[in-house]
C-alpha cells in the first residue's frame, strides 16, 4: 500500500514538472527578429535557456518550474543570463578575456533595452522578458558591474564584502524576478535582500572545495585571521576544528538572514514561489550542521533526490518560503 502511494506521488510530480517544462516553451515572438538562419536546426532561445539552467543550476531550475506560468519563461531567461555572467571567470583563460566578455554583456544589455538584441539565444529570450514585464535596467547593470568587480578583485576581506556581493547579484536577480511577477512591495524586497544574502553565503560555503581545487580561497580574510586559519589549510581541504569554526561563523550569518526573512510580515503570497530558494539554503545549512561544519564532507556535494518533492510540498502544501 505504502509503495503504491509513493509510486502515485512520484508519478504525479513527474507529470506536473513535465507540464511546467512544456509551458516554458512559448510560441515565437514576432516582435523580435528571429534568428532562424543561425538556429534553424537548433533549439529555440527559450529551450536553450531552459537547458542551460537545468544543466548549470539544477536546484533553481526546479524552483523556477514551480513559478506561475505567466512569468515562468521570463524567469528561466533571467536565470540563464545570470549563469552566463556568473561563469565568465570559469570559461575565460585570463583576466583580459573576462573583461572583454563582460563588456560584451554590458553592450548587449543596452541593445536589449533598445529591442535590438545580439543574435544569441539568451539575449533574445531576455529581451522578450524585458518587453513583456518592463524590467528595470538598474538590476541588470548591477549584476554585470559586480561580476566585473570580482574579475578585478575576487578576494573577500570581510563578511560585509561577501554580503554586498550577494546583494548585488543574487538579490538583484530576485528583484528582477519580482518585477516579472508584477510584484512591487517593500516587504517582498526586504525578503529578497535577506534571502539573497543568505544564498550568497551558502554558495560560498558550498563552493569552498571547488575554489580550493582551482587554487582559490574566497573565505573572508577577517575570519581566517580570527580563527588562525591559513589559506593553505583551505587549499588542502583541511578538516581541523579551527577551519570548521570559520565555516560555522559563515553559516550562522546565513541562518540569521534566513530567519530574518521569514519573520518579515505582510509579504504578498504571490511572491512566495520566488523565495523557494530559501528552502535550498535551509536544507544545506541543516546538512552542514550534521556534518559538523566540515564543508569538504562528500555527502554535502551529492544531489538531494527528494528536493523536487520537498519544493513541491513547500509550494503547494505548506504555502510558505
Amino acid at each position: 500500500m505504502a509503495a503504491s502511494m509513493r509510486s502515485s506521488k512520484c508519478h504525479f510530480i513527474f507529470r506536473f514538472v513535465t507540464s511546467c517544462f512544456r509551458e516554458c516553451l512559448p510560441k515565437q515572438n514576432t516582435h523580435i527578429k528571429c534568428i532562424s538562419k543561425t538556429y534553424a536546426t537548433a533549439a529555440t532561445p527559450s529551450t536553450y535557456c531552459l537547458e542551460l539552467v537545468k544543466k548549470c543550476d539544477y536546484e533553481n531550475y526546479l524552483c523556477t518550474l514551480l513559478y506561475d506560468k505567466d512569468y515562468r519563461t521570463s524567469a528561466i531567461a533571467l536565470r540563464a543570463l545570470y549563469i552566463e555572467l556568473a561563469q565568465v571567470q570559469d570559461v575565460t583563460t585570463d583576466k583580459m578575456r573576462a573583461i572583454m566578455r563582460l563588456q560584451f554583456w554590458r553592450d548587449s544589455i543596452e541593445k536589449m533595452f533598445e529591442n535590438t538584441p545580439p543574435q544569441t539565444p539568451v539575449a533574445i529570450a531576455v529581451t522578450r522578458a524585458i518587453n513583456k514585464h518592463k524590467l528595470s535596467k538598474t538590476w541588470f547593470n548591477r549584476i554585470v558591474e559586480e561580476r566585473a568587480n570580482q574579475v578585478e578583485n575576487d578576494t573577500n576581506r570581510s563578511m560585509k564584502n561577501v554580503e554586498d556581493r550577494a546583494e548585488n547579484t543574487v538579490s538583484a536577480l530576485s528583484y528582477l524576478l519580482l518585477e516579472s511577477a508584477g510584484i512591487k512591495d517593500v516587504n517582498a524586497d526586504h525578503v529578497a535582500s535577506h534571502i539573497g544574502r543568505c544564498h550568497g553565503l551558502v554558495t560560498l560555503l558550498r563552493a569552498t572545495a571547488y575554489h580550493a581545487s582551482k587554487n582559490k580561497v574566497l573565505i573572508p580574510i577577517e575570519l581566517l585571521i580570527k580563527h588562525n586559519v591559513s589559506q593553505e589549510q583551505i587549499l588542502r581541504n583541511n578538516e581541523d576544528q579551527n577551519v570548521k569554526d570559520v565555516m560555522y561563523d559563515i553559516a550562522c550569518v546565513a541562518h540569521s538572514h534566513l530567519e530574518t526573512a521569514r519573520k518579515i510580515e505582510n509579504v504578498p503570497k504571490q511572491a512566495y514561489p520566488i523565495f523557494l530558494n530559501a528552502l535550498i539554503c535551509e536544507l544545506y545549512l541543516r546538512d552542514l550542521q550534521l556534518a559538523d561544519f566540515n564543508v569538504f564532507h562528500q555527502g554535502l556535494h551529492a544531489r538531494n533526490p527528494k528536493l523536487a518533492w520537498l519544493l513541491f510540498k513547500q509550494r503547494y502544501w505548506k504555502r510558505k518560503f
